[in-house]
């Protein structure tokens, strides 16, 4: 959805290139619909994210987290970036809530993701009090919406 599109409702014409009559088709906008992307795009699962990792040194580097996430020695940060979408208008960072492993996590960044237009990432600090967990699950809160919950793995 474009950015200057105003919330309310909104009608939606669908063309088509065959000739086809264009389907026509009443929406509600709203500001914030949270949902994460997946690694399967299934919406449920492993979500489509990548595990920052800052040493000591002040180093850092991305890591996959397919196959799990190693937190490391006590002198790392683990940080996971998350991507989505319908976040990007949330109205203030306190109001943006993440859970993994139903532990509080420090939310350090929600918004636009950058360079992809309509991908929205959300920048979490992963607790050490999580490592050894195995599967946890990712719940997200944006403005009082809830995303669709997502599962990871500590190592």
């Amino acid at each position: 959805m474009p950015d200057d599109v105003p919330a309310g409702q909104a009608l939606m014409t669908l063309a088509s290139s065959d000739g086809k009559p264009p389907h026509v088709a009443m929406l509600s906008v709203v500001d914030v619909a949270p949902g994460l992307f997946t690694a399967n795009a299934s919406g449920k699962g492993t979500p489509a994210a990548v595990a920052l990792r800052v040493k000591a040194d002040g180093s850092q580097s991305y890591e996959s987290i397919v196959n799990g996430i190693d937190l490391g020695g006590a002198d790392e940060s683990v940080f996971l970036v998350l991507y989505g979408t319908g976040i990007q208008h949330r109205t203030s960072l306190d109001h943006s809530l993440v859970y993994i492993g139903g532990v509080k996590t420090p939310t350090l960044y929600v918004g636009k993701q950058g360079d992809v237009d309509g991908l929205d990432q959300i920048n979490v600090q992963i607790p050490r009090s999580l490592a050894g967990r195995g599967d946890v699950d990712v719940l997200v809160t944006v403005d009082g919406k809830m995303a669709n919950p997502v599962t990871l793995k500590i190592k």
